[in-house]
C-alpha cells in the first residue's frame, strides 16, 4: 500500500533581499522531502529590491506580496494564513536548508504522536563557505 507523505508548507518571509533569496529558495526545492510548498512573502521590498521568482517555474512556489512592510513575524502570519500543510517550516531569507532536513523532521514528528515541534541545529558559515559556529550537541 502507498502511504502519501504529508505536505510540508515552508513559509519565507522576504525585505529587501532579493540578493540571497535564491539560495534560500534553492535549499527548500532540493529538499529529499518533495512534497511541499514553498510561500515566498515579499514584506513590501522596495522597488529595486523586489524578489524576481519568475525565473522558477515550480509549481510548488508561490509569492505572496504585502503591501506595506509589517516585520518578520507579520510575514510569517502571512504566509501561515495560505499555507495548506500540515507542517510548517520556517525559513529566512538568508537561510540555506541541509536537503534531509525537512525529511528528518517530518520523520521525528510521525515517529512521536505527541511531539509538537522539532528544531534542528544551526552552523554558521561566511561568505567564502567557512563554518565558523558548528553544530551544538547535546
Amino acid at each position: 500500500m502507498l502511504m502519501m507523505t504529508p505536505l510540508v508548507t515552508a513559509v519565507l518571509p522576504t525585505f529587501n533581499r532579493g540578493s540571497s533569496l535564491g539560495i534560500a529558495v534553492e535549499s527548500v526545492l532540493r529538499q529529499r522531502h518533495e512534497n511541499l510548498e514553498l510561500i515566498i512573502v515579499d514584506d513590501a521590498s522596495d522597488d529595486r529590491h523586489q524578489p524576481d521568482v519568475s525565473h522558477l517555474s515550480d509549481p510548488r512556489i508561490r509569492l505572496i506580496k504585502r503591501e506595506t512592510n509589517g516585520g518578520v513575524a507579520a510575514a510569517q502570519n502571512t504566509g501561515l494564513s495560505s499555507a495548506r500543510g500540515e507542517y510548517i517550516a520556517f525559513i529566512h531569507s538568508d537561510d540555506s536548508w541541509e536537503p534531509h532536513k525537512l525529511r528528518s523532521q517530518v520523520q521525528l514528528l510521525g515517529d512521536d504522536p505527541t511531539a509538537a515541534a522539532v528544531e534542528s541545529a544551526t552552523r554558521r558559515m561566511t561568505a567564502s563557505g567557512e563554518i565558523t559556529m558548528p553544530p551544538r550537541t547535546r
